[in-house]
């Protein structure tokens, strides 16, 4: 049964590739080596006795399809993670070549020429956006499964048993009010937080410069995707516990995309998807950092739908209206002698 598991799960992932726009060798040389990839991992998977011991814990006939996908994506990197990294590995690639390439212009020229691969770096930044379109799209849908989820728990409930339901969301959302402020990111506030304690240092010596010295990791006078990521890791870590068994990654990796388009919106003057010294020095100057309202989060969202027992109720007798309507139609007859009452919403 395992190994069935396994087998239907790594075909699945194989076969599923999801598309992001361009043509060309490269494309192809990424889905390959990515099927590859997952190739191995499914043979190392086989192999790794901690790794199926735990996966035969989740045999149980209370487990449905959905967790043991999830276990398998928690074992591996998902395509679109996949897919981020080597776009994000090319966008490197391609604009530390622009650098090259302007610097040897300035000089030979006396004046900056605009690079013939910035088309290149274009590419790789439109590329991650539209991954970032896609992993959104996939949120989204992870998000309507979970509220239909929840609908058809409440309707199945009598009534006692919605009110403990209700009650429970509301004492998780509580708890999770008591978290600290998400910060804005990129926000004044955001980064003379991270100064004083992610850095150690005192909030009143905070200096862009030194801060962005010490975020741009690699040193080479840019912010990059994951060093930009790196700082927003703070914020991420004030919501997202991954001990906590409700713990969901497609929300955290949906914040960590949006925080990033954010602060890339503010600093990323150019449009490159890299940040200068000097863009990160400018933008610390613009009204727009200063704003610091709350972020709001997925995981915001979430607690805001399943605290609202009006809209719960909603959709829980929109759902019993459609069952009905389907009671109703043409069927056998002893189908429904064996039919089970609905608790009125």
């Amino acid at each position: 049964m395992i190994y069935l598991v396994l087998i239907f799960l790594t075909v699945h992932c194989i076969t599923s590739v999801p598309t992001v726009s361009g043509t060309g060798d490269e494309e192809q040389e990424e889905i390959n080596n990515y099927k590859h990839y997952l190739e191995q991992a499914a043979k190392s998977l086989h192999l790794d006795p901690q790794t199926m011991a735990s996966l035969k814990t989740l045999m149980t006939d209370s487990i449905n399809a959905a967790d043991y996908i999830r276990f398998w994506n928690s074992s591996l990197r998902d395509l679109s993670d996949e897919t981020k990294r080597r776009i994000v590995e090319k966008l490197v690639e391609v604009h530390s070549q622009q650098k090259s390439q302007s610097d040897s212009d300035s000089e030979s020229l006396g004046s900056k020429k605009k690079p013939s691969n910035m088309e290149l770096v274009q590419k790789a930044v439109n590329r991650l956006r539209e991954l970032d379109s896609l992993q959104e799209k996939q949120y989204e849908e992870h998000v309507a499964k979970e509220k239909a989820e929840r609908v058809k728990q409440f309707l199945e409930l009598p009534e006692e048993k919605r009110a403990e339901m209700i009650k429970h969301f509301k004492e998780e959302a509580a708890k999770h009010r008591k978290r600290p402020k998400v910060h804005q990111p990129g926000s004044d506030e955001q980064l003379k937080e991270y100064w004083e304690k992610q850095e150690g240092m005192e909030r009143e010596t905070f200096n862009p410069r030194t801060m962005f010295s010490e975020i741009d990791l690699d040193g080479d006078g840019y912010l990059s995707v994951e060093e930009v990521e790196a700082v927003l890791q703070r914020e991420l870590d004030k919501v997202y516990d991954t001990k906590d068994p409700e713990f969901d990654p497609l929300e955290e990796k949906y914040d960590r995309n949006k925080m990033r388009q954010k602060f890339m919106e503010h600093y990323d003057t150019d449009g490159d998807y890299f940040v200068s010294l000097d863009e990160f020095t400018k933008g610390l100057e613009s009204a727009a950092v200063k704003e610091d309202d709350e972020w709001k989060t997925a995981q915001d969202e979430e607690d805001m739908f399943e605290t609202n027992e009006a809209e719960l109720r909603r959709l829980a007798s929109e759902a019993q209206q459609k069952q009905q309507a389907h009671v109703t139609e043409p069927s056998h007859p002893s189908s429904s002698s064996s039919s089970t009452p609905t608790p009125k919403v």
